[in-house]
């Protein structure tokens, strides 16, 4: 528990969102999806009947060079209960023409909480899933609760192992397979990534039969007309004996065995989800105190070598990360309004480390720690964040230190000329760029076409120029006073 914490009021904390998924239609269900995540960017995601409609949900999306090189490592997971001589498939996937299995058949309810939970009805057994990703780790724990009959649970891996953004296909160049090491199967693909996939559990037997399943359907990427098909690899089955009130847990590890105690890690989620419902007030009402806790999966460290990790603030997910713009515009109320001001504090300072005539960066790469610098609104919005923070937290030191320089660097680079042609033309308003360029918030291309050509004086940049300057001549002023 955070030593800096005196008292919290679990009762503050939303109830969970439950979802009758017997009282729905399937393409309803398919459209609502979950997710959770963890510091270092790593993720779970998926529907509420756990069938796939996206390459990027997965129930391990690992972050290899955190908060970014994601890796999708573990996609899904087919589970079948058997006792009484019946067998009840769990799992649910979309092909071509069907769905197989259909799992949907014996799924009750879903439940998203501080974690997510599927219950299952299966004649007169129960069994509750949960999943847990560890807090700094690139692990995944799956917790099963059974009630009932002596069963059987099987459990089949459903492993892609491939940069997040792709998708695996058997037919090409590949060698997937696996070995057992101290107690952990370990998939791998030498010829597709350098990442090593554990799988174990203590409680489990595992039968060894390596499989291929072909021709999974995204329906999402379907629809945005992307490649919508995927092959994924299986190593075998996990079999726990269970008795009626027995729990049984199943991790996997990106390069590592993941190792999670499943209730300290829980209790800790649910620390701080309360904090952040309690920062909003006693009076908040519940869509608010949802919104708070929902803050949570967009903060995460940002790693550098040899020194330690900074918050930085995630874009959105599935596929962003941390983007300049994203990260300023969200800061007072993804922190401030909720009292993280230590981590606000750090934002700055990833972003302030990364200042290059005058500009912050627009985005961080995906695979690399390269910044990419085409924004002209970016540095700008970082202005107004900083007055918004000196105003919420009455922190001197950083505002003279830190803030106060950069935003004298962003300005009066801005004003006398930088990159992409960024300067105050000779009626003070800013222009910038070319017809080769996307600078503002507006920012798609077809192939090196600009969708939305912007380059000139746009308006709403130069409301925010007019802002920052503002802002900027109010806190230049502030530090001759307090000097």
């Amino acid at each position: 528990m955070d030593p800096n914490i005196a008292h919290t009021d679990a009762t503050a904390l939303p109830p969970p969102i439950v979802i009758d998924c017997q009282a729905a239609e399937l393409d309803e269900l398919l459209g609502k999806e979950w997710l959770i995540t963890n510091r270092i960017g790593a993720y779970a995601s998926g529907t509420v009947v756990a069938c796939n409609t996206r390459r990027y949900h997965g129930l391990l999306a690992a972050a290899t060079s955190p908060p970014v090189g994601r890796v999708m490592a573990l996609a899904n997971v087919m589970e079948r209960l058997t006792f009484g001589g019946r067998s009840y498939e769990l799992g649910m996937n979309e092909f071509a023409d069907t769905f197989s299995p259909y799992g949907l058949t014996h799924l009750a309810s879903f439940a998203n909480g501080v974690i997510p939970s599927f219950n299952y009805r299966c004649g007169q057994g129960t069994l509750t899933k949960e999943l847990l990703l560890a807090e700094s780790a690139n692990a995944l724990a799956i917790r099963y609760t059974y009630n009932g009959p002596a069963a059987m649970l099987h459990l089949r891996p459903l492993v892609a192992l491939r940069d997040f953004h792709h998708t695996r296909s058997a037919a090409r160049r590949n060698r997937m397979t696996f070995h057992n090491a101290a107690g952990s199967i370990v998939v791998h693909d030498r010829a597709s990534v350098e990442c090593d996939l554990h799988l174990a559990s203590l409680e489990a037997t595992f039968l060894p039969d390596g499989q291929w399943w072909y021709g999974f359907r995204y329906r999402a990427d379907a629809d945005r007309g992307y490649d919508d098909t995927e092959d994924l690899y299986t190593p075998g089955e996990f079999l726990w004996q269970l008795e009626d009130g027995d729990m049984c847990q199943f991790v996997a590890g990106l390069n590592e065995p993941g190792l999670i105690f499943f209730d300290s890690v829980l209790a800790r989620r649910h620390e701080r989800q309360v904090r952040l419902a309690e920062s909003v007030g006693a009076d908040a009402d519940l869509s608010t105190r949802r919104l708070a806790v929902a803050t949570d999966a967009f903060v995460v460290q940002r790693e550098y070598a040899g020194r330690p990790p900074m918050t930085t603030i995630l874009a959105g997910y599935h596929w962003f990360a941390d983007w300049g713009r994203d990260a300023f515009i969200a800061l007072p109320g993804l922190l401030l309004e909720t009292g993280r001001f230590d981590q606000a504090r750090q934002v700055f300072q990833t972003f302030c480390d990364w200042v290059a005539d005058g500009l912050i960066p627009n985005r961080f790469d995906d695979r690399t720690a390269a910044a990419h610098y085409n924004s002209i609104d970016a540095p700008l919005w970082m202005c107004l964040a900083a007055e918004r923070y000196v105003t919420a937290t009455g922190d001197e030191a950083t505002f003279t230190d830190l803030l106060l320089p950069v935003m004298h660097n962003i300005l009066t680079a801005m004003h006398d000329g930088t990159r992409f042609d960024i300067r105050a033309d000779s009626d003070c308003l800013l222009t910038g760029g070319d017809e080769n360029t996307q600078l503002t918030w507006m920012d798609a291309k077809s192939g090196n076409i600009p969708v939305t050509p912007r380059h000139g004086k746009a308006v709403e940049i130069n409301a925010l120029w007019y802002c920052a300057l503002r802002h900027g001549r109010s806190m230049s002023t502030r530090r001759r006073r307090t000097c």
